[in-house]
Formats: structure tokens, sequence, C-alpha cells
């Protein structure tokens, strides 16, 4: 007989026990669902006076599907990728290497929380993003993957069925802007799907810029000891980053803004310049957050 409840020790809340069962391969009970489980067994006598012995006793039951938590979402620097993403399991997979339990214990099998690999290459224009997810049930997950532009109200697909809790997309086909990503996990690969349950989390507002930074007012004028070169820039979305210049194709060598701070989308440069009599070419170059680069020069005789 069998009896459950939903507190780790029988009280009145528990049901009652269920009806015998006394075939020898067993059968199902009327128990209902709970979270714990108790067995009876009740043995009788041979005529001859043999006690009889339990050997063992088995339960098999279905846990009931609970839907897989995405729990965090991070949008990694741009101009590095992950590596290709890896397709979803279409069936659950047996585990690389598995730890025998204790002695009568059977093997249960639960992944652990991956957030994937933190290893990324360079690749211009590229933008990726990596997620924590669990199940409770263990059941494989798979993901799909989809954007929105802020102000937009669809979400587009940007890939289906990845197996990795990472991902990252060329962003250079998609106009500058803000954005979002979605993701949602889903574990159909261990369900049916019918049973099948999905989860999802959305990522905060991140910028897409692939436009360098438009340098202005560049001009340069002979100075007592050489030459002073200024120039003004600015960048529609990204913060400018680094300012530089090269006097005749030398080294790129490093130029403050004016006021010393490069916290702006719009700064100022001053820059003198030691320099022989003669024709010089000084070339700058001013690159913002995002690695764009722009590149102008001025000609002094």
């Amino acid at each position: 007989q069998l009896r459950s409840g939903n507190l780790d020790r029988p009280s009145r809340d528990w049901s009652h026990w269920s009806a015998p069962l006394s075939g020898k391969t067993g059968g199902r009970t009327n128990a209902p669902p709970a979270r714990f489980a108790q067995i009876r067994a009740t043995l009788k006598g041979t005529p001859g006076g043999v006690s009889p012995e339990l050997d063992s006793s088995e339960l098999a039951y279905r846990m009931q599907n609970i839907a897989p938590v995405l729990e965090d979402i991070e949008i990694t620097l741009p101009d590095y990728k992950f590596p290709a993403a890896n397709p979803a399991p279409t069936t659950p997979r047996s585990p690389a290497a598995m730890t025998l339990p204790a002695l009568g214990r059977r093997v249960v099998s639960t992944p652990g929380l991956d957030t994937g690999i933190s290893s990324l290459t360079y690749a211009k224009g590229w933008i990726g993003a990596r997620w924590s997810a669990s199940d409770e049930n263990g059941d494989p997950i798979s993901f799909d993957v989809f954007i929105r532009g802020g102000g937009e109200k669809i979400w587009k697909p940007l890939k289906s069925q990845i197996g990795d809790r990472h991902y990252s997309f060329d962003s250079t086909v998609f106009p500058d802007g803000e954005y979002r990503l979605r993701v949602v996990a889903s574990d159909e690969p261990g369900n049916t799907r019918a049973d099948a349950l999905t989860g999802e989390i959305v990522s905060d507002l991140f910028t897409i810029d692939n436009t360098p930074p438009v340098i202005s007012r560049l001009r340069g004028v002979r100075a007592a000891q050489g030459l002073d070169i200024q120039w003004h820039a600015d960048d529609a979305l990204s913060v400018l980053k680094r300012a530089e210049y090269s006097l005749d194709g030398g080294d790129w060598l490093l130029v403050d803004p004016e006021g010393k701070l490069s916290d702006a989308e719009a700064l100022d440069y001053t820059l003198s310049v030691t320099a022989a009599p003669g024709e010089h070419t000084v070339a700058v170059r001013v690159t913002d957050e995002a690695d764009n680069a722009a590149v102008q020069k001025v000609v002094l005789r």
C-alpha cells in the first residue's frame, strides 16, 4: 500500500493508505500527487511456518514539470564574439562522466548551472550576450534569442534552438541605436511538446554603434617652436575614448582633450608639436567607446 503527503513526515494531512497491490509485478496506486510517499508492506507466512522476507521495494513516479528559469543576462563588450553556437540536443544527453552514489542508492543525474564560456575572440562589429539558466527537473534546455530596437514592438528572431548559454551576432546588419535582447528557454528537449514549458529574460538596453566619430575644424599654424594643432570631434552615440596624433607618419601618440577628461560625446583638442622648419603632415585619430575610429590630416608648409 502507499500513501502520500506534502510534509516530510506522515501527519493528518497525508492521504489514506491506498488499496493493496498484490500482483507479482506491482501496479499503480490511487495515492494523490504529493512531495513525499510511504510504502507499507503486509507479509503473510506460509502454512509451513516459514517467515517471509522483504528484499526490496521500488517506487516509480513522475515529477511535475517545472518551467526553466533564467536568472541573469549580460551583454558583452562590442567587437568580440563567442565560438559558433552549438545546436540544442533533440533528446536528453548522457553526462560525460558520472559519480556513483552510496551503495544501495540509485544514480540521479542533475545538470548544474552553466553560464557558458568566458573566452571571446576579436571580431569588429560583433556583439554578444551570455546568460545563466536552470531547470528544477534537471531537463536539458534549448534557447531562442530575439532582438528589438528601442521604440519597436515586435521581437525579431536572431537564433533558435541554441544549446549553449551564450550567443554573438554581427551587429553591422542593424542600424545604430539602442536595442534589447530576449532569451526564451524551453525544456522541450526533455519533454513532449505538450508538456514542455518555457521561461524568458529580457536584457537592459544596450547600444549598437558602428559609425566612427566626426572630426571637424582641424587646422594647424606655425608656432615659435613648431606647430599648434586644433580640432573638434563628436560622436552620435558613444563617449569619445581616445585621441592620438602622428607627425610625418611616426608612431601614434596620445592626446588629452581640453579639460583632460575623455568623458563626453563631443570634445575639443589642442596640441603643440615641436617640429623643424619645412613641410609637415599631422594626422589625428579619434576613437569612441565602441572602438570606431576616424582619421584626418592637415599639411603645413
